[in-house]
């Protein structure tokens, strides 16, 4: 990255920043969701990356997690820069290929017993 170049954060980063702060509080999900008003379903999709994160909800996370928004920046930003985000993409496509791998296997073995 060159001087000047602004780095773009993603979802991913960002949920695995809220997750290592939550975990680091010694929290739940369940734990968070009641304090926050935000649902177990949201902050699950929010730490996986699979849903953005507004202001409102980062300031009511920081708040209950007694850290402040920098700090999640600052997490994320560091697994930005270690490319985590693109090894979690090349994960989930890993699990789906193993997964339709077994479904396929599975017909295979059902076909042959027919």
């Amino acid at each position: 990255m060159n001087a000047g170049e602004k780095l773009k954060i993603s979802r991913t980063s960002v949920g695995l920043a809220v997750r290592a702060a939550r975990q680091a509080a010694r929290l739940s999900l369940l734990d968070i969701s009641k304090k926050t008003g935000i649902s177990i379903s949201a902050l699950s999709r929010i730490e996986t990356g699979l849903r953005s994160l507004d202001f409102i909800e980062a300031s009511m996370l920081a708040h209950e997690l007694n850290v402040d928004l920098e700090h999640f920046k600052d997490l994320a930003v560091t697994y930005e820069k270690n490319g985590i985000s693109e090894k979690i993409g090349k994960h989930r496509e890993l699990m789906t290929d193993l997964r339709r791998a077994e479904q396929l296997a599975l017909l295979v073995a059902i076909e042959a017993a027919a």
